[in-house]
């Protein structure tokens, strides 16, 4: 969202959404299983999807102010 301009009073929404699947899992460049993931954390993740929500608001010309909210939704 910081790759373009508005112009002074000009407000913009933006919602994004990204799927991602991992393959397998790495402890430095060593494969490992769930289960050994299971030992020391609660979650595996396989699939993560990221929603990202943005605002963008322009007081003035020279000034541009962006909120930005994301949140990752794990699924095995």
């Amino acid at each position: 969202m910081g790759d373009h301009y508005h112009k002074k009073g000009e407000t913009m929404f933006s919602y994004r959404y990204m799927p991602m699947w991992m393959d397998s899992n790495l402890q430095s460049s060593d494969d490992i299983s769930n289960e050994n993931i299971y030992q020391n954390f609660m979650v595996a993740p396989q699939k993560m999807n990221m929603h990202m929500l943005g605002l963008m608001y322009a007081p003035s010309n020279q000034i541009r102010k962006l909120l930005f909210f994301k949140t990752k939704l794990f699924a095995n």
